[in-house]
């Protein structure tokens, strides 16, 4: 390589390896699979009674204790990433497989954070109706993660960016098919009053399954964004670029969308 691509290289790889650190820290300092539902409730309790913002809050309690503590799955996916963040510094190490492997972890995680909240919840869970995924999750959402995964499968064409490429596609699909059951899974009722119950449960799911859906179009659109100067020769290289970013930007929407909404109880 001549120096300016020496330097273009560098400044990839400490930028990279920043972020992923920065990403392990916020991890290590907050741990949280499922992120969003603490803020939504905090301010959607503030325009309900005294008496209906403590039943929501007594809910939040009740599921906060039979869900389990997941915490512990994400510091071991700090420690990772710090790791990943100090694999940038091998320059025989194709920049972008660090970030991807961190993703990969951070989508197994969420997984294992999943299964562990489900086999705690099959009990108490309570089938009222059949409940469509696509209620929690809409059309728009299921396209951006499914042009999210068919981009970054398209870089994989690129030999340089092959294994970095599969191991974020493998990430995108753990994390639609979890966007997808957590949006179809059947309501939870825990606490002292069944509506306040309803109305928690369906936000939960809300917020949890478009949040998971962004996070699942986040690393393909960093990958794609980190590697735009060092893909050389790849024509398909602007377009999925485009595709990918777009449907990341659509998934970030949708999963902001639900803090604008009230707290309605029947």
């Amino acid at each position: 390589m001549n120096a300016e691509a020496v330097h273009v290289d560098h400044l990839i790889r400490t930028s990279t390896a920043f972020m992923i650190a920065a990403i392990g820290l916020a991890q290590l300092v907050r741990p949280c699979c499922f992120v969003g539902v603490g803020f939504y409730f905090r301010r959607a309790c503030r325009a309900l009674s005294p008496q209906a913002g403590e039943q929501v809050w007594e809910t939040l309690r009740a599921r906060s204790e039979l869900e389990g503590d997941t915490s512990a799955l994400m510091r071991y996916v700090a420690v990772f990433y710090f790791a990943m963040a100090a694999l940038e510094f091998v320059p025989a190490v194709p920049f972008a497989v660090p970030y991807a492997a961190a993703s990969l972890a951070l989508a197994l995680a969420i997984l294992a954070a999943y299964l562990q909240v489900k086999r705690a919840t099959d009990r108490r869970v309570a089938p009222l109706v059949r409940r469509s995924p696509l209620d929690a999750l809409p059309p728009v959402v299921v396209v951006a993660m499914s042009l999210c995964f068919a981009g970054t499968l398209g870089f994989a064409l690129y030999p340089p960016y092959r294994i970095a490429a599969l191991a974020v596609a493998i990430s995108v699909a753990l994390l639609f098919i979890i966007a997808w059951r957590i949006a179809g899974a059947p309501a939870l009722l825990v606490g002292s009053d069944p509506q306040v119950a309803y109305a928690v449960d369906e936000r939960v799911r809300l917020i949890r399954a478009t949040g998971v859906a962004a996070l699942a179009c986040a690393p393909p659109a960093v990958l794609v964004m980190l590697g735009a100067r060092q893909v050389v020769g790849f024509h398909l290289s602007g377009l999925l670029t485009a595709i990918v970013c777009a449907a990341f930007a659509v998934a970030l929407a949708a999963s902001v969308m639900p803090f604008g909404k009230r707290l309605v109880i029947a």
